[in-house]
């Protein structure tokens, strides 16, 4: 929710939602907000191209070192704030 100077306000958290729909009003509505979810993330197919090259290198990484690495929480803040300007 927003109020009149537009700060947002968050009511509820659903941690299990349910994406099943049993009736074609269920269908649409659920469908457009997985739709637009994905379009304020700015999720696209480029972005999509992009994890899955990341995923890949880091499993083979993970393959060959026999160990995941590990990031400091400065590091993980760092990482964080480079994947949300590439999104924009």
């Amino acid at each position: 929710m927003v109020d009149h100077k537009l700060n947002p306000y968050l009511l509820e958290i659903n941690y299990t939602p349910s994406f099943t729909t049993d009736t074609p009003l269920d269908r649409y509505i659920k469908k457009n907000l997985i739709k637009d979810t994905l379009h304020l993330l700015n999720i696209n197919e480029k972005w999509k191209r992009e994890m899955k090259l990341k995923r890949d290198r880091d499993m083979q990484e993970r393959m060959v070192t026999g160990k995941r690495k590990k990031y400091t929480p400065e590091e993980r803040i760092i990482l964080s704030l480079e994947e949300t300007k590439k999104r924009n």
